[in-house]
């Protein structure tokens, strides 16, 4: 229950351009519902909003272990290793 009002906090502060709040929430999220991948994913796409690479890949090798094949994931992690 808590990880879904987080992630919903989560996903207003991004539509509203706040991605600080965001990561915050995403933060919260993952640490009440750590397998939940579109939470990882989300946490990764906010982090990597606001430069912060290294949690970014952390979140994304998160999500990556949870489903191998999550298209989003690979996605994500395509976009961490570009230079």
């Amino acid at each position: 229950f808590v990880a879904g009002l987080q992630a919903a906090l989560g996903e207003a502060s991004k539509a509203s351009g706040n991605m600080a709040q965001a990561l915050s929430s995403f933060r919260l999220a993952v640490q009440e519902s750590d397998q939940d991948v579109r939470l990882w994913n989300s946490l990764a796409a906010a982090a990597a909003a606001l430069g912060e690479l290294e949690e970014a890949r952390k979140a994304t090798g998160h999500a990556l272990e949870i489903d191998p094949d999550n298209a989003v994931a690979r996605a994500n992690l395509r976009r961490l290793e570009r230079p």
